[in-house]
């Protein structure tokens, strides 16, 4: 509704929030170039005011754009000058939420044990709030570390308390449907590692001469069925994530979906 004439005559303060909400409205559908380009010019422009927090909001959706659009050590440089203007204003929880931000990036520069310790200095501070967003991502992001660690057990339950809060609201599907993604991976993780397990030790009886007794066997039949169950387990949280991204025209989200249901037929 605003055109070129209604701008002309608009209060300095009301036009950064109006390229502010633009910007936004830019990331959502994923055009990052030009939300950055709106919230550069509302940065810019409110350093000619005294609202630091709409300096504040500014610098956080631009952190976020630049890690969506690849640029780590930007973005990270712009994240904690944003962290140090929050400190500044005592706004401890958007501060926590962009510590979650500095986490991701230094967990994707391989700093895991840094990015676990901000991260639970962020939970700390968010743990009595109902941002569920963040809080699902914090969980979600402890279990991608896992995941890269090998403990795929841990990633599993720290996937299944970020589909928890991402349950909570209707409105947080999208989330929901990238932990289901990631639940399943983990699953299929699992059961390829019992998959690999079961044959190094067939192979070692092999080299022995010693032929599977019952008790081997019924050992090798209860983790086959586990693996089965986790496999199985994984379509199921694998075509819900599906359905979901669908719906909502995710086509990069459903297609990353259908290649993992992929490897899961393969699998079994």
């Amino acid at each position: 509704r605003f055109d070129r004439n209604a701008r002309q005559g608009m209060p300095l303060t009301e036009y950064i929030h109006l390229r502010v909400a633009e910007a936004l409205i830019a990331m959502r559908d994923e055009e990052l170039t030009t939300a950055l380009h709106h919230l550069d010019t509302a940065l810019t422009l409110a350093d000619e005011t005294a609202d630091r927090k709409v300096a504040l909001t500014g610098t956080l959706w631009k952190a976020r754009c630049l890690r969506k659009a690849g640029e780590y050590e930007q973005s990270l440089e712009v994240t904690r000058r944003g962290m140090e203007l929050a400190a500044n204003l005592e706004l401890w929880p958007i501060r926590a939420v962009m510590q979650t931000l500095e986490s991701w990036i230094l967990f994707q520069n391989g700093e895991l044990k840094e990015a676990v310790r901000i991260l639970r200095e962020a939970e700390g501070v968010l743990r009595a709030t109902d941002d569920f967003i963040t809080l699902g991502n914090i969980q979600s992001t402890y279990g991608r570390i896992a995941l890269r660690e090998g403990r795929y057990d841990h990633a599993m339950q720290y996937f299944e308390v970020s589909i928890d809060y991402f349950k909570r609201r209707d409105s947080l599907t999208g989330y929901l449907a990238r932990s289901l993604t990631n639940i399943a991976q983990a699953k299929r993780f699992l059961a390829l590692q019992l998959r690999r397990s079961m044959d190094a030790k067939r192979e070692r009886q092999k080299r022995s001469g010693i032929a599977d007794d019952r008790l081997a066997k019924g050992g090798k039949a209860g983790q086959l069925e586990r693996m089965y169950e986790l496999l199985q387990s994984a379509q199921k949280d694998l075509a819900e994530a599906d359905c979901i991204y669908k719906r909502a025209q995710n086509h990069h989200g459903a297609g990353n979906a259908d290649v993992n249901l992929a490897q899961i037929y393969l699998d079994l």
